[in-house]
């Protein structure tokens, strides 16, 4: 993670009132997004052995907008608090680590006190994936490409309007836990990696899967992910 007293383009904030702003690792934030007076909140923390981020879009008036961070907007977060070489998660948790905290925040994990051992990240030939499947949902086609390198699966999910077009921009977040779910079932956690920019797969996003517990990366003690389905249904 890099000295967040370094980064000019953040806007601390005192969000609990108490008077204390961060440091060099922690601290709450704001990104002005110049659009009606949007903006990003972003939350930082370094402890129990993890660098973490959450972020969140709101309001001129500070309201929460009632949507999650798109791919692009994570990968600039994570480009502005990480270095180029770092990578991060995004994790979808196990069903019962589901945590109803906030169904539009997302979150970036990146173990500070051991290494990941990463799947084949820049090893994923188009070529060699197989259509998994093509099914509808929130109004869009979406197409999942599937294959198995190295003890990892990956899936790759695309998103095609219902006339066949394909949508310049990545499955948003809601588009990967269907896939999740779908595709490697909800009793077993999985992986966003980001990387740099310059790594992005335009139009798609893959989401990586291990039962190798040696090839496993680490997870949080407390996951901060999604939001509980059966919760949902109650409201």
């Amino acid at each position: 993670m890099k000295n967040l007293n370094n980064i000019n383009s953040f806007r601390r904030i005192d969000l609990y009132g108490d008077g204390f702003i961060g440091d060099e690792y922690n601290g709450a934030f704001v990104i002005d997004k110049h659009k009606n007076g949007e903006f990003y909140l972003v939350i930082v923390s370094n402890g129990s052995g993890w660098d973490h981020v959450s972020v969140t879009l709101h309001k001129r008036n500070g309201a929460n907008i009632k949507r999650c961070p798109s791919f692009e907007e994570m990968q600039m977060v994570k480009e502005k608090i990480f270095s180029e070489e770092e990578v991060v998660f995004q994790l979808h948790p196990r069903e019962e680590d589901y945590i109803d905290t906030h169904p539009y925040c997302l979150h970036l994990w990146k173990p500070n006190n051991c290494s990941m051992i990463l799947p084949p990240l820049y090893s994923v030939n188009e070529d060699e994936l197989t259509i998994n499947a093509d099914f509808e949902y929130g109004g869009i086609i979406i197409r999942v490409k599937t294959g198995e390198i190295d003890g990892w699966q990956v899936a790759r999910v695309y998103c095609f309007t219902k006339s066949g077009k394909l949508i310049k921009s990545s499955p948003d977040w809601d588009v990967m836990c269907k896939v999740k779910s779908f595709v490697f079932g909800e009793k077993d956690a999985a992986f966003q990696f980001m990387t740099s920019t310059s790594d992005i797969k335009h139009n798609a996003v893959d989401i990586w899967y291990t039962k190798n517990l040696n090839l496993m990366p680490p997870l949080p003690d407390a996951i901060l992910v999604g939001t509980d389905k059966k919760l949902i249904k109650k409201k």
